[in-house]
């Protein structure tokens, strides 16, 4: 019965945080066409209906980065597939959010996503799971892979890890007093000296 109530409450969990996903993904399309029709009026709003909303998606995304699943599938193997199927792609949506959270609200949410991209790469449990059929001892061709999936998964974080990186230290322009990117940046140490190499 625990085992039970459990894996209720992991599931509800996720389907929790793809709503929350889903509904700021809506937000942010309404965000881009509004910048496209240059309405700042409506800009400005939808950039704090995106902010106002971050708090429950980053709320409902944390348990699943703990052991989501875990102990629930080894009570239940059914739920093993759930779990390779839903954690990768539901993980690389939340990166993305940061992705546009960063571009849009504060370049403090790239942090985020590197952050993110650290617990994963340091989670055995986590790590496993986004790398799939490219586990040691799997096997599948580039063609079967979906993204989202297998080495996809892997590639597409590690891919948009990097592109929040250069986002950060260029999202202030060409001014280099200013591509330090945002305060948790610098009192982490980041510098974006490299980039100015040659200049």
């Amino acid at each position: 019965m625990a085992d039970e109530a459990r894996a209720y409450v992991e599931l509800e969990g996720l389907v929790s945080a793809l709503d929350f996903i889903e509904g700021v993904a809506g937000i942010i399309d309404s965000l881009q066409l509004s910048q496209v029709k240059q309405d700042e009026r409506v800009s400005k709003k939808l950039r704090l209906e995106f902010h106002n909303n971050f708090a429950n998606i980053r709320h409902s995304v944390t348990p699943l980065l703990d052991n989501w699943l875990v102990k629930s599938r080894e009570a239940n193997p059914e739920l093993i597939p759930l779990h390779a199927t839903y954690l990768p792609p539901t993980l690389l949506a939340y990166a993305a959010l940061l992705n546009n959270a960063g571009l849009y609200i504060s370049r403090d949410h790239f942090l985020e996503s590197m952050d993110l991209a650290s617990v994963i790469a340091t989670s055995p449990e986590l790590t496993n799971v986004f790398l799939g059929p490219d586990a040691p001892g799997a096997s599948a061709s580039e063609e079967e892979e979906e993204e989202g999936k297998g080495r996809n998964a892997m590639a597409d974080l590690v891919q948009g890890v990097a592109g929040d990186a250069v986002a950060l230290l260029f999202s202030t322009g060409p001014d280099k007093s200013r591509m330090r990117g945002g305060r948790r940046a610098r009192e982490g140490g980041w510098k974006g000296d490299i980039w100015g190499v040659g200049q």
